[in-house]
């Protein structure tokens, strides 16, 4: 994998959640994937709170989108999307 970037890391970091406690900690979560990622040379993104709906449609939209670059050009080679909870 030659690309730069290497391709699109993807995070949603859900810290609030509508009918459960808050995940504190999440804000340190976040930077060590978000670090770890950028020195494998991915591209990073990342989505705060979304819901189960939301997120999704998130990384639908990102696969189709990816998907259709990939078939244009050679932008990325990979695609890594996180999503992260606790044991609860």
């Amino acid at each position: 994998m030659n690309s730069e970037p290497r391709g699109l890391a993807v995070i949603i970091n859900n810290h609030k959640f509508a009918h459960l406690r808050k995940r504190d900690g999440t804000g340190d979560d976040l930077k060590m994937l978000w670090d770890l990622f950028t020195v494998l040379s991915f591209k990073v993104e990342a989505h705060q709170d979304l819901t189960a709906e939301v997120s999704l449609l998130c990384i639908f939209c990102k696969t189709v989108t990816l998907f259709h670059t990939a078939a244009c050009d050679d932008s990325y080679c990979s695609t890594s999307i996180c999503v992260y909870s606790d044991d609860n």
